[in-house]
């Protein structure tokens, strides 16, 4: 074993097949602390999640990294007899791929990002993994790491098809942080292997971490990261001020667009309406199509049910809350559509869904619906997306009628790459000065343990 790869060791009781998936080592932001990496670990012990905090002082150059237990930062029975207790991820009763998001502000404002892996929908319709924002404090005191939720609340950072996160601080933004998923197949249990692809699933388009606060105190918006705006190419689409008829459909475009970006902006809906984007549609947008809605009760989602092909075409879905809404209640949309991948973003990242759409390779068409009168849209903007390797790209797909992975598939791909380059670079120079070389800004510029369970430091008996 390399000493510049040191192993960790978890604690006594822990499930070793459970112990896993160390975070992006978090750095104090408090000057009157010492140089030190702390690192997250998820596990399980006692039958239930855990987050364990791993602390290493930064070594001096040609010395190694000293990785030691410090303390179980939060476990699965924190709330747990509160109306929202923490999700346990009842499959493996363990918590995975933990992050801790520390910010600028006088109450030492945190994220913690969790993986949940929840039993399987015996459907097979719904995906039971995800991942969750928990918003609390956080602290570096005598060297160690302090998480403390602050209220009994969490939210899924993206309602559909999304797990196993990972996130980066922003080179550009010391209080952004850059966040990226796996996106995954989605398959009947009974689709022939043959039309199966040789991948298994995508990561992505890079989103920003950005705080922000509602009613329940801290939360984080997640909308497209800036850079996407560089690879919009030709504009299809540009209306204004178009009021849709009820019970029909508005085609966007004559031209195919299979790989693009669509923005809509909704002006107030009326009472009981709903309105649809429907991407990878039939030329007429009624016959098979996935549909991007939100409605007037501040709901959202992609219902691909009226999409054909051999993947699982579901529903997913969400809620905006109250502070997630503008004050005179308009509602936007961004879109991105990658062949079978569509990324859905509501009110600048409010509300993410995200979904595998396997749609007939003949549906490439877009189009506005609402079932409800006096619905007016105040924008709509298509781009297709530009290949990234340029105009000599050439198309990674399968025949017509197979499943298809046009050139922006690996866009995620190679967006994760260079960010994960920028990481390691800034990973590699922080730990090979020392400790004297750098400075650290202030944060302030269905279970039944009782009250005491889940605190910071505790460990599960």
């Amino acid at each position: 074993q390399s000493l510049a790869n040191p192993i960790a060791s978890a604690p006594d009781g822990t499930d070793a097949t459970m112990f896993r998936d160390p975070s992006t080592p978090i750095f104090a932001r408090d000057q009157n602390s010492t140089g030190a990496a702390h690192i997250l670990m998820g596990a399980q012990l006692g039958g239930r999640g855990v987050v364990f905090a791993f602390r290493s002082a930064l070594p001096a150059e040609g010395d190694s990294l000293d990785m030691q237990f410090r303390s179980t930062l939060i476990t699965q029975s924190y709330w747990a007899n509160s109306d929202h207790p923490l999700p346990r991820g009842k499959r493996k009763n363990s918590w995975e791929m933990p992050e801790l998001l520390l910010f600028d502000g006088a109450s030492d404002p945190a994220i913690l990002k969790l993986s949940i892996d929840d039993l399987p929908d015996p459907s097979g319709a719904v995906l039971t993994q995800y991942d969750v924002f928990v918003p609390g404090r956080s602290a570096v005191a005598n060297n160690d790491l302090s998480f403390e939720p602050t209220l009994p609340y969490w939210r899924r950072i993206d309602q559909g098809n999304f797990y196993a996160s990972k996130v980066m601080r922003s080179p550009t933004s010391p209080d952004d942080f850059i966040l990226w998923g796996w996106v995954r197949e989605h398959f009947a249990a009974d689709v022939n292997e043959t039309a199966l692809p040789s991948w298994s699933g995508f990561m992505s388009l890079p989103r920003l971490v950005q705080k922000s606060s509602d009613a329940n105190g801290l939360t984080v918006r997640t909308p497209p990261h800036p850079s996407l705006e560089q690879l919009r190419g030709e504009r299809l689409v540009q209306l204004s001020d178009v009021e849709l008829t009820a019970n029909a459909v508005l085609s966007l475009s004559d031209a195919a667009m299979v790989q693009g970006e669509i923005i809509v902006r909704l002006a107030p809906l009326p009472a009981n309406a709903t309105v649809e984007l429907r991407v990878l549609a039939t030329h007429d947008g009624a016959t098979s199509y996935a549909s991007i809605f939100v409605d007037s009760e501040n709901n959202f989602g992609i219902d691909a049910r009226q999409a054909t092909g051999p993947g699982v075409n579901g529903r997913d879905a969400g809620r905006l809350v109250a502070d997630d809404v503008a004050d005179d209640a308009a509602l936007s949309l961004r879109v991105f559509v990658d062949r079978s991948v569509v990324e859905a973003f509501v009110n600048d990242g409010a509300g993410v869904v995200t979904s595998r759409v396997y749609a007939d390779a003949n549906n490439t068409h877009l189009a506005l619906f609402t079932d409800a009168a006096g619905v007016r849209v105040q924008s709509v903007d298509v781009y297709r997306i530009k290949h990234i390797f340029g105009d000599g790209a050439r198309h990674h797909g399968t025949s017509d009628g197979e499943l298809q992975c046009g050139d922006t598939c690996l866009m995620g791909v190679v967006i994760l790459a260079a960010l994960l380059f920028v990481g390691v670079v800034a990973l590699v120079r922080r730990l090979c000065c020392k400790p004297t070389q750098r400075k650290f800004r202030r944060l302030d510029d269905d279970d039944d343990g009782d009250s005491e369970a889940g605190r910071a430091q505790e460990i599960v008996e």
